[in-house]
Parts: C-alpha cells; structure tokens; sequence
C-alpha cells in the first residue's frame, strides 16, 4: 500500500526517471549480454543490502530462462561468491535469516563454503595432502552441501546448485551420488552447460581413477547420449576430449605437443577454461607473452575471476612488468581477499620491491585459511631470517615448517642457520637433520654443505653445546677436535 501511494506521488520528472530505468533494467539491448559487477555484488552484501541481492539475481535467472542470456552470466554472477574472507560468513547468516525461503541465499552461501572447502584442502594430490587439511575440507563441504541440497530443494531448477554438489561429490568419490545429481540436474534443466561440465569434469583420469582411454572413451560416449541440437550454448562441450588429451600430455611434461589439442578444443568453442589451462600449459613452458595473451582472452570471455588475475599478474612478474602485476594482484584479492596460494604470490613481489612489512602482513592473512601450509610459514621465516635479519622473529616459523615437513632439507637449513645466529645449541641436531638428508640423496648446495659442517664443529668446540647434545655423533666430533691426528 505505501509503495503504491509513493509511486502516485512521484512528481513528472521522477515518473519519467522510473520509467527509464524499468526500460534499461528489462529492454535495453546491453543489458542482457554484459556480466555483471561481483565487486557491486560483493558490496551488496558486505552492505547487508539484501532485497537488492534478491532483485540482482532474480533479474539474471528470469533472463536465462527467458533465453536472453546465456547460463555463464548466472553462474559468474553467483560465483562472486565463492570469496574466502571469514568475516563474510555473518553476512551470509543474516542474507539466509532475511530470506530462508527463496533459495538464493542458500545457494550463495553454499557457493562460499564450498569455496573455503577448496582453499582449506589445498590444490596437491590428496596423497600428499595433509589429514587437518582434508578434515578442514569435509567440514566446508559438509556445511556448503546442505546449503545446496536446501537450495535445490525451494528452486529444483536450480543447475548451479546441482553442479555444485555433483563437484563435491567428486571430491568425496561417491560416484553415485554424481549421477543422481547429473541426471535430476539435467531433467529439471536440459539446457544446462554447468551441470554437464562438472560431469564431464568427474570422468577426467585425476578423478574417476580410469585409465587415459577408458576416460575419453566415457566422455566421449556422455557427449553422445548428452548434448542437444536444440541448445547450441552447449557446443563448447565438444572440446572437451581435445582438452582432456591436452592436459594428460601437460601432466607427462609434454607441454609443447599439448598446444594443438588445446587450439583444437577452441575450435569447438571459445570457453574461458580452456584458454586458462591453455595460458598455464605455456607458462610452465617459460613462453610468457603467449601465455598473457591466453590469460587475457580468458579474462576477456569471463571477467573477474580471481585466479585467472592471480596468475596473469604471476606473467607479468616474469615480463618484468612489476607495476602492472601489482595491480592485477590488488585486482585477485578484491574478488577472492584470503586465499593463500594468492597471499603467497602476492608476498614475493612484495619482498622483491623491499615492501617487508606488507609481505609480512600478507603471510600472516594466508595463514588464517592455510595454518597447515609449510610453504606459507616457511616463507615467513625467511623473510625475517635473511630479508630482514630478525632471527629471533622468525624462528617459530622456521621450526614449524620443518615440523610439518621433516623431509625438505631447506626447512632444516633455514631453522639451523637462525638457531646458529642465535648462539642456541639446537642448531646442531638441526643441521645435523639437514646434512643426513643431503647424504640420503637429492640435491643439497656444496657451500650450505660445507657452512653446515665447519659451523657443526664451530658450536660443538667454541661454543660448548657437546655439554647438551651429549649424544655419541657429537661426542666423536668434539674428540676428533681435540685430537686431530
């Protein structure tokens, strides 16, 4: 009653303003093709600005099922979501409680913890994946899937949310739980480009424990039964087996025989993915400019994705363009603020342009999502050790990284060489660690070798640590010192 009794007493010019806003909003050509703004859409709900949430993406959906815009533009809508800052988790709360029944703040929210599942994992083979990482990424999924499961359940046409539980079912390995969600996805909708991709996604080798063949063989016979003249947004999807071929020759080292598949899965269609994983293959192959210009086309085909700026902005490090890198880091962290393989990256520019502090602050950031990530407490360590000088400061983190991984020599060396400035004795048993690692194999620096040793016998004799590490090694040395025919 008072919205009509307000828009009545609109005055001439303000009715004309209504009126040509309703006509951009629903009618103007650009309208439909442009994706829209996550940072406005992050705003949104840093803000608490629900109701225009609610609006901003019911607009998006009417429009796909409308067939005025194409799919994508609704999931990166609702993938401006997937952002690892904890302290977005209230706002999510409150969006859920204002509006539990609509879906939208379900799906959001479960786009965000499935986001924080992944980061909270780590991007290595679950073999070398650590147990409180892992047990970290079941309690995000578990938290992100009963956000889906609720939100298909209000909107079962909801093919963001099915393609979503289908990803995490692929990381749990429930198989069928995967064709239950493809097949009902699909039949609430059959147009879905989203749900078949995260399918087709569970059939590469990494993840459905086939070999090569036996995996293009399953993915070419789903393309078979799956894809539909009727819906030409799918047709990118025929690349997919190229893409498949493409990375099982990147993952052999096999990088340069790998270019013509990935062109050949363009061919079918110009998916931002594929120029991605196009752009990282000629990365790896130290051809920088080309893998700029693949990061910017996929850029230019899906605007905003944090991980795509992440890694041009790792290219232009590598072009020498530092400026130029720093603001597409700036550009990563905005969209997704406490990732900590971005945090990292972003530290080593930071470090090489003598910023410390702000290097320091970002590792710090990294460890709230990565506390089990020995590269990130690592990395600290060294930079108060040789950056800044301040043993002492960076001693705890030294000492974790070799906590957390025992078997990398540098962690031994790194902890050794601040103990050693310090005076304490511990250094001894820690370079010893280092130099038993160096002789059971691997490459290790002669001249770290020879510090290590002549700094051994230096604690052992001048400073008296044979009185604490009394064990049978020392003893020997501190004789061999005192009687050296």
């Amino acid at each position: 009653m008072f919205i009509v009794k307000g828009i009545f007493a609109l005055s001439f010019p303000q009715w004309v303003g209504l009126l040509c806003s309703l006509w951009i909003l629903f009618h103007a050509p650009d309208a439909h093709t442009k994706y829209l703004d996550r940072l406005h859409i992050l705003d949104l709900l840093r803000s608490s600005q629900f109701e225009k949430l609610e609006l901003t993406m019911a607009q998006q959906e009417r429009w796909y099922q409308q067939g005025k815009t194409p799919e994508s533009h609704v999931e990166a809508a609702y993938l401006a979501f997937a952002n690892s800052n904890p302290e977005l988790e209230n706002r999510f709360n409150k969006w859920v409680d204002s509006y539990p029944s609509r879906g939208r703040a379900h799906l959001a929210r479960g786009i965000y913890y499935r986001n924080l599942g992944w980061i909270t994992r780590g991007y290595r083979y679950i073999s070398k994946t650590r147990q409180e990482r892992i047990a970290g990424m079941k309690y995000y999924f578990e938290k992100a899937r009963k956000d889906l499961i609720e939100a298909i359940r209000i909107k079962p046409n909801s093919a963001i949310a099915y393609s979503l539980l289908i990803n995490i079912a692929m990381v749990r390995g429930d198989r069928d739980v995967i064709e239950q969600y493809m097949g009902q996805g699909l039949r609430e909708n059959p147009r879905s480009f989203a749900i078949r991709w995260k399918y087709l996604s569970t059939l590469l080798p990494l993840w459905s424990g086939l070999s090569n063949e036996e995996s293009l063989k399953a993915i070419q016979q789903f393309l078979k039964v799956s894809m539909d003249q009727k819906y030409p947004g799918l047709s990118p999807l025929q690349g997919f087996p190229a893409y498949v071929r493409a990375e099982i020759l990147s993952r052999k080292k096999q990088k340069e025989q790998a270019i013509p598949y990935y062109e050949q899965s363009l061919s079918h269609g110009d998916y931002y993915w594929y120029s991605y994983e196009q752009a990282s293959n000629f990365y790896y192959m130290g051809k920088y400019p080309e893998a700029f210009q693949a990061y910017t086309h996929a850029l230019n085909n899906r605007p905003q994705v944090a991980d795509i700026h992440k890694n041009r902005a790792k290219t232009l490090v590598k072009l020498g363009k530092k400026k130029e890198a720093m603001e597409e880091f700036h550009t990563a962290l905005l969209l997704d603020s406490h990732d900590p393989d971005l945090l990292t990256e972003l530290s080593y520019l930071l470090v090489k342009e003598g910023r410390h502090k702000e290097a320091i602050d970002m590792l710090e950031r990294a460890l709230i999502l990565g506390p089990y990530d020995e590269y990130v407490v690592d990395k600290l360590g060294r930079v108060y050790l040789y950056e800044l000088e301040q043993p002492a400061e960076g001693l705890d983190f030294l000492k974790r990284a070799t906590e957390l991984d025992p078997k990398r020599k540098k962690y031994w060396y790194n902890y050794g060489l601040a103990l050693y400035q310090l005076d304490d004795c511990q250094a001894v048993p820690a370079l010893h660690q280092y130099q038993g690692r160096c002789d059971a194999g691997g490459k290790c620096s002669k001249k770290n070798r020879e510090w290590s040793k002549e700094a051994i016998k230096f604690l052992t004799w001048q400073k008296g640590c044979w009185k604490i590490n009394p064990a049978s090694s020392t003893l020997k040395e501190v004789i061999r010192a005192m009687f050296p025919f």
